[in-house]
C-alpha cells in the first residue's frame, strides 16, 4: 500500500466543500494484517467541509467484504452500506473523549483516513457472521437426522444421576 493511498492533501483544500472518492481493497486488510475478514471491495464516498477551525467529513461507504459463516465456515459476500461523521478539528478541544472530534493541529498537511475506513468497515462486521442464505438445518457442513439417535449408555446413566438430583 502506498503511504498515501488514502489520504487528502488537507493543506492545499480552500474553505467550503469538496468531495473525494476512495476505493479501498485488500492492501488495507494487509495493511492493518486483518484476520476479521477475506478481502475489502468498498466504494467510499467523502464529503469535506472545510472552515478554519475544522474539516468536518461524512463518510458513505458502499461495497461488499468477505467474512466465514460462522455455523458452517463457508464464505460469503456481506454488503457495507453505510454513512458516517468525524470532525477533525485545528484547534485543542475541551472534551477528547468524544469519539467523533480527533485533533489535527495546525501544521497538518495531509489526512491519512486509512485507520477511518478501516475501523469503520470493521464495525460493519456483524457479530454473528451467518449469510441468509445459511439455515441452521440446511448448512452444508451440518447435517442433521430426523431421527433422534440414541443415547451413549454411559451418557445416559449421568442424565438418570442428573434427573434424580432435580
Amino acid at each position: 500500500m502506498e503511504k498515501w493511498e488514502y489520504a487528502i492533501r488537507i493543506s492545499q483544500l480552500s474553505n467550503g466543500n469538496h468531495i473525494f472518492d476512495f476505493s479501498i481493497g485488500n492492501s488495507l486488510k494487509e495493511k492493518f494484517e486483518s484476520q476479521l475478514m477475506n478481502y475489502i471491495d468498498v466504494k467510499v464516498h467523502l464529503n469535506v467541509s472545510k472552515t478554519s477551525d475544522f474539516l468536518d467529513i461524512r463518510f458513505h461507504f458502499l461495497g461488499k467484504i468477505g467474512l466465514i459463516c460462522d455455523r458452517c465456515s463457508v464464505n460469503f459476500d456481506y454488503p457495507i452500506n453505510t454513512n458516517r461523521k468525524v470532525i477533525f478539528t485545528f484547534k485543542p478541544i475541551s472534551n477528547p473523549e468524544d469519539d467523533e472530534i480527533i485533533f489535527l493541529g495546525n501544521n497538518t498537511d495531509y489526512l491519512d483516513l486509512s485507520q477511518e475506513f478501516y475501523d469503520f468497515i470493521c464495525l460493519e462486521i456483524p457479530q454473528r457472521k451467518v449469510p441468509e442464505d445459511c439455515p441452521r438445518l440446511e448448512c452444508p457442513k451440518f447435517s442433521y437426522s430426523e431421527e433422534i439417535e440414541e443415547i451413549d449408555p454411559r451418557w445416559a446413566k449421568l442424565l438418570e444421576l442428573k434427573n434424580k438430583e432435580d
